[in-house]
């Protein structure tokens, strides 16, 4: 049992070193070991003893799982509060989440634009997938203890109700009662999916993973009920073969076809696996495959599972900070190595000995002061190293104009750094990560070095699509006096599907003027629309020569249009200087650093209150009641307007 764990978590640290794309499969593993785990050590205890130990059970999982789990939680905000802060920011914002259990939840509201819809603050950075994220595990380790600490409430009364005060009572009462109930957690997963349930709910919910933790559940209850009885010699062998068979297949497909594995109940297939193998581990309790399993590297793995899960992110993210070039499988040695050895030093030769001098009157308040302590510390990292949080959509102060963003995540750079220019506007974040006018965007980053992306389904990709609509409806709401547009993610040298044109290819030009027309259509064409401040596409964004001459060409063409050069601001003749930030490269070379916003944010200021001047309003005014020149190509070419 206790080895069975340990591979769990080692397909999950295989997965999160990148070399390896499993989907959930790791995950699922652990889940149905965890229900088996709990449901186990409780029954088998109230059999024998005639009582649940529910006391001592929540005292272990206070004094071991989140002692732990505090530990490796301020380790990790303390390290990356020596880095940039806008990672640091990102890293508190998902301990404060992760630390009461609700990785899962704030995961999913990440991926499915929750926390847009809300206006909550954001990870904008694009490139941040290609990292390694050191609290990736965090969505896993909130639905293991949402289960693991919800599901006692539920067996103990169960069992009291059931009078289940034999082996023999949990096999005739309480095993149907459990199997019911496996089955009506796994309609959940139909039912929603029925429902257009998004993947990342089917992913993350613990409505819908529930069903593997409660198999194996099922699998304990047939473990402790057969306790002692004769069982054929046969039996452990072949559930064992049909269980690592099951895994075997459901983890090929799962590979190939991520998606419809999770839609069609894929992770409970392999969570029914998984059980089928706890069984023969325990059929009997000395057989050979439970022989074969209870020695050596297995058993030490098990032993070490919990803190190996927690700890092999950090490791690789240490590692990796280290030399940022290092590959999958040197990665995965290198860190897992060091996580098993902090791993050991923290659980045998820090917590097992204070749990042996544990006492409650000290040692709970003692938990409870640390986990208050990492909280905190995950609140001020973000408080001090976040962008200005998007306002809501509504209508706009009456003291202050309202200067709308769009676009891509450069798009809320400026945002940040005209919001931290000044109080004279109120500025709407609006923009979209990876997306400007094209319909779809970047193509997905690379699945490896981040645990919580790469056990999903692939990256979820920005809506990008219906942006005419979006936009009509925050100028109808806001009416602003100005808008800052960057489109430079349609400069991006890669596109989906691969067939599509590039801004430097023949049929991107004609293809993606239409884009731009509409694009001032929805922001509004007449006397008293709002200008338009367009920015150019940063030199180290793809074609970006090419796609400046088409936005050269749009702001000569309509009247609404003002160029905006950030690039000659922030690389005066075409050379960025490099910024080190705590000992880093504050960013790369299509976002904006810290220092890098702090000089824009004025001149962007300026830059809208010279368009809003009166004069400049005037002749935009007398050029949008004019006509252009009917020719083909207007603008850098042609005549203009």
């Amino acid at each position: 049992m206790l080895a069975l764990g340990g591979l769990a978590v080692l397909l999950v640290v295989l997965q999160g070193s990148g070399g390896f794309t499993v989907e959930l499969l790791g995950a699922d593993l652990l889940l149905a070991v965890a229900g088996f785990r709990v449901t186990h050590a409780l029954l088998e205890a109230a059999v024998v003893e005639g009582r649940a130990p529910l006391r001592a059970w929540y005292g272990q999982q206070l004094g071991h799982r989140v002692a732990l789990l505090a530990i490796v939680l301020g380790v990790v905000l303390l390290a990356a509060a020596a880095g940039r802060p806008e990672p640091a920011a990102q890293a508190g914002l998902d301990a404060l989440a992760g630390l009461p259990g609700g990785g899962n939840w704030w995961l999913h509201a990440e991926r499915t634009g929750l926390l847009d819809a809300h206006g909550l603050p954001r990870d904008w950075y694009a490139d941040r997938p290609g990292t390694v994220d050191p609290l990736g595990v965090l969505w896993l380790v909130g639905l293991l203890v949402q289960l693991g600490l919800g599901w006692p409430l539920v067996l103990v009364p169960l069992r009291a109700l059931l009078r289940v005060r034999t082996r023999r009572a949990a096999l005739t009462r309480l095993l149907p009662a459990l199997v019911a109930l496996a089955y009506l957690a796994w309609l959940v997963g139909p039912l929603r999916t029925a429902g257009g349930a998004p993947v990342a709910e089917l992913a993350l919910g613990t409505h819908v993973r529930a069903a593997e933790f409660l198999l194996g559940a099922v699998a304990a209850v047939a473990a402790v009920g057969l306790h002692g009885r004769r069982i054929p010699a046969w039996v452990a062998p072949v559930l064992a073969v049909v269980g690592v068979g099951g895994l075997v297949a459901l983890a090929v497909l799962a590979t190939w076809y991520p998606v419809d594995w999770l839609r069609r109940g894929g992770p409970t297939g392999a969570a029914a696996g998984a059980a089928l193998l706890l069984l023969a581990v325990q059929l009997p309790g000395h057989g050979p495959v439970a022989a074969a399993l209870g020695r050596g590297l297995p058993l030490e793995l098990g032993r070490v599972a919990y803190p190996l899960l927690l700890l092999h992110l950090p490791a690789f993210w240490l590692v990796q900070r280290g030399v940022p070039t290092v590959r999958p499988a040197a990665l995965l040695l290198v860190g897992t190595a060091l996580a098993w050895l902090v791993g050991l030093l923290l659980q045998d030769g820090l917590l097992r000995r204070w749990r042996a001098r544990w006492r409650a009157y000290a040692s709970v308040p003692l938990v409870v002061l640390a986990v208050l302590a990492v909280g905190a510390g995950g609140a001020g990292l973000f408080l001090r190293g976040t962008d200005v949080p998007p306002q809501l959509p509504g209508p706009p102060r009456a003291d202050r104009p309202v200067v709308l963003v769009l676009g891509g995540s450069t798009g809320g750079d400026l945002a940040a750094a005209l919001a931290a220019a000044g109080d004279a506007y109120a500025v709407r974040d609006a923009t979209r990560p990876g997306c400007g006018l094209l319909p779809t965007g970047l193509p997905e980053p690379e699945r490896a070095r981040l645990s919580a992306w790469a056990q999903l389904p692939g990256p979820a990709q920005p809506p990008c699509a219906g942006w005419a609509a979006r936009w009509r409806d925050e100028v109808a709401a806001l009416r602003p006096v100005a808008v800052l547009l960057d489109l430079g993610s349609d400069a991006a040298p890669a596109r989906v599907p691969a067939s599509a044109p590039t801004p430097c290819r023949p049929g991107f030009r004609t293809f993606y003027r239409q884009l731009l027309d509409d694009a001032v259509r929805a922001l509004g064409t007449g006397p008293d629309a709002a200008p338009v401040l367009l920015a150019d596409a940063r030199a180290g964004t793809g074609a970006a020569r090419c796609f400046n001459a088409l936005v050269a060409e749009a702001v000569a063409t309509h009247p609404t249009l003002v160029p905006l050069d950030v690039e000659a601001l922030v690389c005066p003749g075409g050379v960025c200087a490099e910024v080190i930030e705590f000992g880093h490269p504050s960013s790369d070379t299509a976002h904006l650093s810290t220092s890098e916003r702090d000089e824009v944010g004025p001149w962007l200021a300026a830059a809208v209150r010279t368009e809003l001047a009166p004069e400049r309003a005037a002749a935009r005014a007398e050029q949008a009641a004019g006509t252009c020149p009917a020719a083909t190509d207007r603008g850098v070419d042609g005549a203009g307007c």
